[in-house]
């Protein structure tokens, strides 16, 4: 089996979260859902691409900055597999992040 080149994996579909809070500052949530893969693969002048749903797993930890703004972390798995011209490939792999956002 091997990885498929460039692409892009989207939420979609229902995904389920559980939420906590650690303390009035700290809180997090797990959330586990599907995805929708799209690839797209060039070598030795051939060019291979589709489409194919997989599911993610992951979690965030978020941290109050005063009143308006929260900063987070933010880790997950996704993973998808498909079938090219006969051979199996493996889409997804660890994805991770920070982010400021605000809060209504």
């Amino acid at each position: 089996m091997r990885s498929a080149g460039a692409g892009t994996a989207v939420r979609w579909g229902p995904a389920k979260c559980f939420p906590g809070a650690l303390s009035g500052t700290f809180a997090w949530q797990l959330e586990a859902g599907l995805v929708n893969f799209d690839y797209k693969e060039e070598a030795l002048g051939e060019t291979a691409s589709g489409s194919t749903m997989g599911f993610s797993v992951g979690g965030t930890l978020f941290c109050a900055l005063g009143k308006l703004f929260v900063l987070e972390a933010e880790a997950a798995y996704l993973y998808g597999k498909d079938t090219v011209s006969g051979t199996p490939i493996k889409l997804g792999g660890f994805r991770g992040g920070f982010g400021l956002g605000l809060r209504f």
